[in-house]
């Protein structure tokens, strides 16, 4: 699985990448065919910066998934992200269960 972390507005430390890279690694636990997964980390407005925002993008072999969610840290931006991705990546799997 290839990882593309972006992040336009600012310069993220060597913590935050660690973290979305160990966080869109738990993505392969509910998808085993994710060709690659693109993270961009967007700060808010300048003038309301306690919105840190979160879009993921995720690659499968037949189609794209994407996720977009805001919080007051990027932490908790990337967790209610990856854990929406990872619910809309269990019902596509049940679909083809079932």
């Amino acid at each position: 699985m290839n990882i593309t972390i972006q992040t336009p507005q600012f310069t993220a430390s060597e913590r935050l990448n660690n973290f979305v890279k160990e966080k869109i690694n738990q993505l392969s636990n509910h998808q085993s065919n994710i060709i690659g997964v693109k993270v961009v980390l967007r700060t808010g407005a300048k003038h309301d910066i306690s919105n840190q925002w979160c879009e993921i993008v995720v690659t499968l072999p037949a189609e794209n998934k994407f996720i977009k969610k805001h919080s007051l840290s990027f932490e908790e931006s990337i967790t209610r992200a990856v854990s929406s991705m990872e619910r809309k990546l269990k019902r596509k799997q049940e679909q083809y269960i079932y």
